[in-house]
């Protein structure tokens, strides 16, 4: 039976957690108060008695936390150093976000030897591409839906905050109401956005396959054309395929 292993990231406003079995998701999850304390993340531990963890960390300086961790259970960092089961032609790997590393592990292990991008709906749109002979090409960051809303309210004089719901019924196409006008230039634009994206994507990567995971996935996904697929742990997937790939490369 292959051995639990465990995954985790520190993001930007939450810790998340998830543990595999070999390459099969047991359990996902988040941190009930946002981040997690040696209590919270001992309770995982004695249930599932993980082998080895992986932790991406972008959420600052949490030196006591990750000191008792690594008491624990033998854990790898996760940063530009770290040895990848792809290669990359991205210009500044130094500079390559801890999130887009896992996020084109994720989709390598999801797709081999096919030509796949990873799109994450979050904060911010992100494409990341990795090519049918397994080399990471980079991709593209652009605003996220809220991030946008946010963006027209606060560089204008009267447009006001609107709030999202997440629902794709909730965005029209042609809006009848300032509200509405916004909601269609932020979702169903972000949704054009990305159709119009994907179909230049194919024409340079014939028989390229698109997976998308992220909060605001599903609601854009449905306002989409294009075929795609919803990987909702995929970021997970990665860190737990970066994690097997450097336990094999020590044996």
């Amino acid at each position: 039976m292959p051995p639990n292993y465990l995954a985790l990231d520190f993001g930007n406003t939450r810790d998340k957690y998830a543990v595999f079995q070999g390459h099969v998701l047991l359990e996902a999850g988040a941190a009930d108060e946002l981040r997690f304390d040696p209590s919270s993340l001992g309770h995982i531990l004695a249930r599932f008695r993980p082998e080895q963890a992986v932790l991406s960390n972008t959420a600052g300086e949490r030196h006591d936390l990750l000191s008792w961790l690594e008491k624990q259970v033998a854990v790898l960092p996760l940063h530009a150093a770290t040895p990848l089961p792809f290669s990359s032609a991205y210009e500044t790997p130094q500079t390559l976000g801890n999130d887009r590393i896992a996020l084109a592990a994720g989709a390598l292990h999801r797709a081999p030897e096919q030509a796949v991008l990873a799109i994450d709906a979050g904060t911010c749109l992100t494409l990341d591409l990795v090519d049918a002979q397994g080399v990471y090409q980079g991709g593209l960051i652009a605003p996220g839906v809220r991030m946008r809303l946010q963006a027209m309210h606060t560089f204008t004089a009267r447009l006001p905050l609107v709030e999202w719901n997440g629902q794709a019924e909730e965005a029209p196409l042609i809006g009848r109401s300032t509200r509405d006008c916004l909601l269609a230039g932020a979702v169903t634009a972000a949704a054009a956005e990305l159709d119009g994206l994907l179909d230049r994507y194919r024409q340079e990567n014939p028989g390229l396959v698109a997976l998308l995971t992220g909060g605001d996935g599903p609601a854009l996904a449905a306002s989409m054309k294009n075929r795609i697929f919803a990987v909702p742990h995929l970021l997970m997937e990665g860190l737990n395929k970066i994690l097997i790939y450097n336990v094999l490369q020590r044996n």
